[in-house]
């Protein structure tokens, strides 16, 4: 063949262009195949995160739920024993009347044990750990453990990937404050109220959720398919343009008759492009401008630019089809508008031929489905809402078929009876291998009217159902059956006759009078106790009004105005007369009235209850004569007290004076001779009359407490609302300035107020608190700890050191006059002071007691009653 040498020249730069295309097309495609790798890790990175979030918050949803109900009573298993950190509790472990034993489970016990359960179902694994934890399973691992710390540094949130339990696991821990809740379990722990406890972690292992490999493989493979047809659109492109003059006329044929084409879809109502066999727009019609914005500025660009990315390749698929079988149906896309807003649209193409059948383009219609797509929407969102009310509803709910066939059955009918799986109804809810003889099924089909009745599965649970005629889809009769349990209502019923026969028999046999009246005081009945105590028989009071038996003015008077008011009235021992029985006497009665309303608020009868108080009366009068003579003795007997109160002062101070003065004199000439006569003493009688010295100033200062002991006893507690907190840190503030060089530790926990004497337990603070620095002198630094554990009825106040401590078998000397457990020569004392302490403790009703190991510290403890306003209402 001849080759034309100038064609051969202009195909030679189509050549390098050609290569160039390719060589750019496959970074294109290489780009976008890495771009949807990275972003399938992102998106799969950013569900993990927020599943890990939502079981977070799930979960502290579940604990708030428990807490704000002080946790929840369960059955007691295996899986489930009573908690050991609640045992302080009395509440925690209770007994149903049945005889089945519930126990309490606190926030952390069931939140771990849900924990538990989505570990076994393969679910996120969640672990709530402390870097204090009470049970050693709620240890941190490390990487839970350094974000512990991090919580410590104010940080509120900690997640990463990491590999964790063998596999890649996006992690997520944030921090768990301490509310009044978890004080019940934690407070020993010293934890305050809004304290970090500890923090939250869950797990989720990112295998499920990163893209399958499949996927992957499919992004390659359509990448690659891709790839190779821009490829060969490249070869086809440059072909086409190397193509002879007689070719370029074709074209431009093939271009005319598709003009013919533009002109005749110009008007249609669905937007239309035209595009060339490369998928180039060639022309738009006034629809596609109208409905999407796009029009001329869009010729020549190729097709897939009026798609979103994600359905761009839907359309060379369709151009495909087109080309080959001449037509492609029902392509359904996102198309973006000029605005950038995503429109759902229906794409129908068809191919265009010349008269001779070759195919010259594709013409697109472009049909806008936002409407059916919404109405789509809004009827599966029904459909959910419908599918959601039915298994989430408290009944039984199933669809049946004329040959008695279940084909639906919601959540609580697969709970009680289990799936059903298409059997006869008569199978799965009776066991029956026919239909019942009682069936209302072909009732409800034959007369189209609802059928109601009652029944008892074999399990012992009843049903009241209810059975409606219903249509299917296609008009074929099913019968919709709604069944509601009814067995609490039942065995209440049977409760409610069983406590009306009880309090039948209570009314009847009960030792305490008892009347039914009605609004005018007319009796409805009267027990046996009551005509007993009026020696009448029963049947002699109904009918009869109470005052016309037993006429009474003020108790007239009483019975209206409780009717009136609508108000209970209690009587304590009021004095009455049986106008048929004045031999009896004055009798003394306790009465209750008691209006009984009905539902519209209004009095429908009243109860009068009474008991015969008339011996307690009396015994009461002989109490209040006996109690007139007991209080003429205490007065006999306080004179003498007083009259030996004032001698054992004068003997104090007798005491006092006379042995000070010998004491005085034994010092005074011990120091003169020591002044005066030193050159006279040698050095051992120097030594002797130090001792002397010392020992009639400890013997001094023995006098000085003896006598605060004894005036102790006689000294009138004057207790005032005391703020215990601020005494303890005067008395703090005034022993640190007797310290010197001391390195001293104080812990001051906060305290309750007290009602207390203020100079008596100033007193005692300075005895305990001075001993504490004592006995802690021989340490390097002393740590003493004061604090207050309030209690039910008291508070517990507490002193704790790091001193030298004492055996606990001599606890029981510690609070005795003069007992002393260590040597005078290594802590100096008199031994009154802890005598004098418990003696002031127990003037205020409360109590003192001390715990202690040798050189392990130790702690004394008083308790002083707890102020009445504090106390809770009985």
């Amino acid at each position: 063949m001849h080759n034309d040498p100038s064609k051969k020249a202009h195909l030679i730069p189509l050549k390098h262009y050609g290569w160039i295309l390719i060589w750019v097309w496959t970074l294109v495609a290489a780009a976008s195949l890495g771009w949807n790798f990275l972003q399938d890790r992102h998106e799969g990175l950013r569900v993990a995160r927020q599943i890990a979030l939502t079981n977070y918050e799930r979960d502290v949803l579940y604990r708030r739920w428990a807490a704000a109900h002080g946790g929840v009573y369960v059955p007691v298993t295996p899986n489930t024993p009573p908690t050991p950190y609640l045992a302080q509790m009395p509440e925690r472990d209770i007994v149903m009347p049945s005889g089945r034993r519930l126990t309490l489970l606190n926030p952390a016990y069931m939140t771990r044990q849900i924990y538990e359960l989505a570990q076994e179902s393969g679910l996120p694994r969640g672990h709530l750990t402390s870097l204090k934890p009470l049970r050693p399973q709620n240890a941190p691992d490390p990487w839970e453990k350094k974000a512990l710390e991090a919580f410590e540094h104010g940080t509120e949130e900690v997640s990463e990937v990491v590999f964790f339990d063998g596999q890649p696991s996006m992690r997520l821990m944030r921090p768990f404050r301490i509310d009044l809740s978890c004080l019940t379990c934690h407070e020993e722990q010293g934890y305050k109220v809004g304290d970090i406890r500890g923090g939250i972690s869950v797990s989720v292992p990112l295998a499920p959720i990163m893209t399958k490999p499949s996927h992957t493989w499919s992004l390659i493979l359509g990448h690659a398919v891709l790839w190779m047809l821009g490829v060969v659109g490249i070869v086809l492109a440059g072909r086409q343009i190397s193509v002879s003059a007689a070719d370029a006329m074709k074209a431009q044929e093939a271009a005319a008759a598709a003009t013919m084409a533009v002109q005749t879809v110009d008007g249609m109502l669905d937007g239309v492009i035209i595009t060339d066999l490369r998928g180039r727009i060639t022309h738009t019609n006034k629809a596609l401008t109208e409905y999407f914005g796009w029009g001329r500025e869009v010729v020549g660009e190729l097709a897939t630019r009026l798609v979103v990315d994600r359905d761009s390749v839907k359309i060379l698929p369709g151009l495909t089809a087109s080309l080959e079988q001449g037509y492609a149906r029902d392509l359904e896309c996102d198309l973006l508008t000029k605005d950038r807003r995503e429109v759902p649209v229906l794409i129908n193409a068809s191919v265009i031929t010349d008269p001779h059948a070759r195919p010259l383009g594709v013409i697109w219609a472009i049909r806008d489905i936002t409407a059916l797509r919404q109405a789509e929407a809004a009827l599966e969102a029904e459909r959910r809402r419908l599918m959601s009310l039915l298994e989430e509803l408290p009944a039984y709910v199933n669809l049946k078929g004329p040959d008695y066939s279940i084909k639906f059955a919601n959540r609580f009918f697969r709970e009680r009876f289990g799936d059903p799986g298409g059997q006869p109804c008569y199978q799965v809810m009776r066991g029956y291998n026919a239909p019942c003889e009682d069936c209302h099924v072909m009732q409800v089909l034959d007369a189209h009217e609802p059928q109601e009745r009652e029944w008892t599965h074999r399990g012992g649970r009843s049903y009241h159902t209810y059975d409606y005629p219903f249509a299917d889809s296609d008009g074929s009769p099913l019968i919709l059956e709604l069944g509601i349990d009814i067995t609490e209502r039942k065995r209440a019923e049977e409760v409610l006759k069983e406590k009306t026969r009880s309090l039948e028999a209570f009314f009847a046999h009960t030792i305490t009078p008892l009347v039914f009246l009605d609004k005018e005081f007319n009796f409805i009945r009267v027990n046996e106790a009551y005509a007993q105590s009026c020696q009448r028989d029963v049947s002699e009071f109904p009918g009869h009004n109470h005052f016309a038996f037993y006429p009474h003015e003020e108790n007239q008077a009483i019975f209206t105005q409780v009717v009136k008011t609508k108000t209970p009235y209690q009587a304590v021992a009021r004095p009455f007369v049986y106008p048929d029985h004045p031999e009896w006497g004055v009798t003394y009665w306790d009465w209750t009235l008691v209006p009984i309303l009905d539902d519209a608020g209004e009095v429908d009868f009243l109860v009068f209850a009474l008991n015969d108080v008339t011996d307690r009366k009396k015994a009461e009068e002989e109490i209040r004569q006996l109690n007139a003579e007991l209080e003429q003795r205490v007065k006999r007997r306080t004179a003498q007290l007083e009259a030996a109160n004032r001698e054992l002062e004068s003997f104090s101070y007798s005491v006092s004076h006379d042995l000070r003065a010998p004491l005085r004199a034994i010092d005074g000439f011990s120091r003169i001779l020591l002044k005066d006569h030193t050159d006279r003493l040698d050095a051992e009688g120097q030594r002797l009359l130090d001792i002397i010295r010392a020992n009639t100033q400890k013997m001094g200062q023995l006098i000085d407490d003896l006598l605060a002991f004894s005036r102790l006893g006689r000294r009138e507690v004057k207790a005032a609302d005391l703020d215990m907190g601020k005494l303890v840190r005067e008395v703090v503030g005034e022993l640190q300035n007797t310290l010197g060089d001391r390195k001293v530790q104080w812990d001051l926990k906060p305290f309750t107020d007290a009602r207390a004497d203020r100079a008596l337990m100033h007193q005692v603070w300075v005895n305990l608190l001075g001993n504490a620095l004592k006995f802690t002198r021989l340490q390097e630094t002393a740590s003493i700890e004061v604090g207050c554990q309030p209690g039910g009825d008291e508070d517990i106040y507490y002193v704790k050191d790091n001193g030298v401590g004492f055996d606990m078998q001599f606890a029981h000397k510690l609070f005795g006059v003069f007992q002393r457990l260590h040597r005078y020569e290594d802590f100096e004392g008199t031994g009154v002071g802890l005598a004098l302490v418990q003696r002031i403790i127990q003037h205020h009703g409360g109590r003192i007691w001390a715990e202690s190991q040798v050189n392990g510290g130790a702690c004394f403890y008083f308790s002083l009653p707890r102020p009445q306003a504090h106390q809770g209402a009985p």
